[in-house]
């Protein structure tokens, strides 16, 4: 993933359990034009793209002969922008075909530098990769672990959770972990395991249980993360305590956030409304649909010419707690973000769990936790020694500061 962003262009990441008509639609939607790939998946994977087999003896062949010094500016094919794209997630397709979101670097290194400061990483931590490659919380994983230079341990492809995910995370000594509700629930706490040195626990993708809170927060770091995958992994993050609701926090740096009306005014503290997103965070907005795009990526009437805001389809709303992570109003107190429910616009990052948990239905419900809710140009594609990725060459695009 280094080495292809390091190119210019960008990945898109593909879960090789999914369905095959799945994989073919991400593959052709994306107008991917190179796999990266392992000898493992040779099998059924599509035909439309030129394959590299890392592993292959006839691509290490053609590789040592290649300079190994860092790809130089004169190399590349054009000048890189932030606001060129870093990757392409696909939606769970929920509710209708999965949509590729194109997600530009603008955002990655505020979202790095923001997970280095709340969650304290240093090059001491040991963090855990455990999320599916086609569910963006893994880009999350990926800086968890770069940001500080952290070591990163890699849980197996066909771990869910349980007592598999609980004896990992105490044989690696996992510091930071960002779980699923649904699979940390899976997890039991009867004494049979315990985790001394696991400081910090991130919980995202779906909505975390007061019930989970009381059961894990104690003796550690608990966080809530919340986002769409359409603004770059994770919006808002909240630190909770067991004598607080549970809440999403305020908004991460780099991120604009709006709770307003049908008619798009800003409600009062306390007041129900919908969440709207703005900032540098903003993906370009959906692969080859502009109307899709137009409808979920609107005018933003409170910046200047060309800023948009990104109707998240959520409904929220203002509550004081004076919690840690939150933003202050005009008053000088602290609010933070309820989550309420979905509404009937479209999906979120939470609700892309479903990418995740799609691949594991072997997990047994968890009881503690509730359900929440431009143009085409070519992409090569790459894979690690569990997944396959593709990438997309950089083109112009529309980038907002904040």
């Amino acid at each position: 993933m280094w080495a292809v962003a390091k190119t210019g262009a960008a990945f898109v990441p593909v879960d090789p359990s999914y369905p095959a008509d799945r994989v073919e639609h991400m593959i052709t939607d994306s107008a991917a034009s190179i796999g990266l790939t392992t000898a493992a998946y040779a099998i059924d994977r599509p035909r439309s793209v030129q394959w590299l087999e890392v592993d292959g003896d006839v691509l290490t062949a053609e590789l040592s002969g290649i300079s190994p010094d860092p790809v130089s500016y004169t190399e590349r094919v054009r000048t890189l922008r932030v606001d060129h794209p870093a990757y392409v997630i696909y939606t769970s397709g929920s509710t209708g075909r999965p949509k590729g979101v194109v997600v530009t670097h603008a955002g990655l290194s505020d979202l790095c530098a923001e997970q280095v400061e709340r969650y304290a990483l240093t090059s001491t931590s040991r963090t855990l990769h455990f999320a599916s490659p086609s569910f963006d919380a893994s880009v999350l994983e990926l800086l968890l672990a770069v940001g500080a230079g952290s070591t990163m341990v890699i849980a197996r492809p066909d771990m869910f959770g349980g007592d598999e995910l609980a004896e990992l995370l105490v044989a690696e000594k996992i510091t930071h972990a960002f779980v699923t509700p649904a699979a940390l629930g899976s997890i039991s706490l009867d004494g049979a395991h315990q985790f001394d040195n696991l400081a910090v626990v991130v919980v995202g993708g779906e909505a975390c249980s007061p019930a989970l809170l009381s059961t894990w927060a104690p003796g550690r770091r608990f966080f809530n993360a919340y986002g769409p995958t359409e603004a770059t992994v994770a919006s808002n993050i909240a630190e909770l305590t067991v004598d607080r609701p549970v809440t999403i926090g305020g908004p991460v740096r780099g991120v604009g956030v709006f709770v307003l009306d049908s008619r798009l005014q800003p409600v009062a503290t306390g007041t129900a409304g919908e969440l709207y997103l703005s900032g540098t965070h903003l993906a370009r907005g959906y692969n080859g649909l502009s109307a899709t795009t137009a409808a979920s990526f609107v005018a933003n009437p409170f910046g200047g010419a060309g800023e948009r805001l990104y109707r998240t389809g959520d409904t929220v709303r203002w509550i004081r707690t004076g919690g840690d992570g939150g933003a202050t109003d005009q008053t000088g107190g602290e609010r933070d973000l309820e989550y309420l429910g979905r509404g009937t616009h479209r999906s979120r990052f939470a609700a892309s769990g479903s990418n995740w948990a799609r691949s594991m239905p072997s997990l047994p419900p968890n009881p503690e936790s509730t359900s929440s809710p431009p143009s085409r140009s070519p992409v090569p594609q790459v894979t690690p020694r569990w997944c396959r990725m593709s990438w997309r060459m950089p083109t112009s695009t529309w980038t907002q500061t904040r």
